[in-house]
């Protein structure tokens, strides 16, 4: 059930003035007032607050009773990301003014209306998995771990590059989200998994390849979900991630942080490849952090942490 909280006098980093926002979550698994450890969940870039308990959870693979992420141990606490429209919130002409820390500290803060100063994890994938990053460089002690699926600690130029692409898109009017889309999936899968999933079949009934049609397919499924305005703000925040800003280097932005921190890299990902999650290895080892760094080896690219619940549940099993 989609739930409020309202948070007051919030400054965004741009210094833009918030006097009050609510926003919208979801709780699932134990209440949060029952004393269980908490797990706090950040959604991707089209994702939202329903991580689990019907068939539309997008995470109902790896969270659910007897899970790895169990449901009957944990609090499990989503909000969504203000301005993904999901709760029919937009930022309009303000979107460009506010930045990914803005959103990590605007959950943090919002737990803490709730009465959640400390999570045992803080875990999210893609978009998710960088607002993680954010959020334990800004409240080193808010968690006891980190998990951080297919994302980074900063927008690399590649990532930023295909956000404008994106952004681009948008601007061609009725059908820009629905092209963006379509370009977007190629880089959510593999070369590998588009080859096998269609072997260069057709459509019959539609006279195009099936690639082609999977394509429309998805294009207009976000259509039919999403508004633009909410694409558009989602694909300018991923570029705002850097927990280094302002704070001289990755070094000094998580050196304050003591908790474990969980890295899932993807073998096949063209969006945050894998080998930047093991040059932030390297890095967190030389450091002596307790860091895990773990490799999801799929055909299906970036989207694997939401297909390869089997091997998730093996990868992530011993540390819940």
């Amino acid at each position: 059930m989609l739930e409020r909280v309202k948070i007051t006098d919030f400054t965004c980093e741009s210094g833009e003035k918030i006097p009050a926002l609510d926003l919208s979550y979801e709780v699932f698994g134990r209440p949060l007032d029952s004393g269980a450890p908490v797990v706090l969940v950040f959604h991707a870039l089209t994702g939202n607050s329903n991580v689990c308990g019907d068939p539309n959870g997008w995470w109902r693979g790896l969270i659910y009773p007897g899970g790895t992420v169990d449901t009957d141990r944990y609090s499990i606490l989503c909000f969504n990301i203000p301005g993904n429209g999901y709760d029919g919130f937009l930022w309009g002409d303000r979107y460009a003014r506010i930045c990914a820390r803005d959103i990590a500290r605007m959950f943090i803060e919002a737990s803490r209306r709730l009465g959640v100063v400390h999570f045992h994890t803080l875990i999210g994938g893609s978009l998710g998995g960088c607002l993680v990053w954010e959020a334990i460089a800004e409240y080193p002690e808010c968690a006891g771990q980190a998990v951080i699926v297919a994302g980074d600690w900063k927008a690399t130029d590649w990532v930023t590059a295909l956000s404008v692409i994106q952004l681009q898109l948008l601007a061609r009017g009725e059908f820009g989200m629905h092209d963006a889309r379509m370009m977007t999936m190629l880089f959510f899968r593999s070369p590998q998994s588009i080859d096998a999933k269609f072997s260069r079949t057709m459509n019959r009934e539609l006279g195009v390849r099936n690639i082609q049609s999977w394509l429309e397919h998805h294009g207009e499924k976000l259509q039919g979900r999403f508004s633009p305005d909410a694409y558009r703000f989602m694909m300018h925040l991923i570029t705002t991630v850097d927990i280094s800003r302002g704070r001289g280097s990755f070094e000094q932005a998580i050196r304050p942080f003591a908790g474990r921190i969980i890295q899932v890299g993807i073998t096949t990902d063209l969006y945050f490849p894998a080998y930047e999650n093991v040059r932030t290895q390297e890095e967190l080892m030389r450091m002596r952090k307790d860091a895990h760094y773990l490799e999801l080896d799929t055909p299906h690219g970036h989207d694997g942490f939401l297909i390869e619940f089997t091997r998730m549940r093996e990868l992530l099993g011993a540390f819940f």
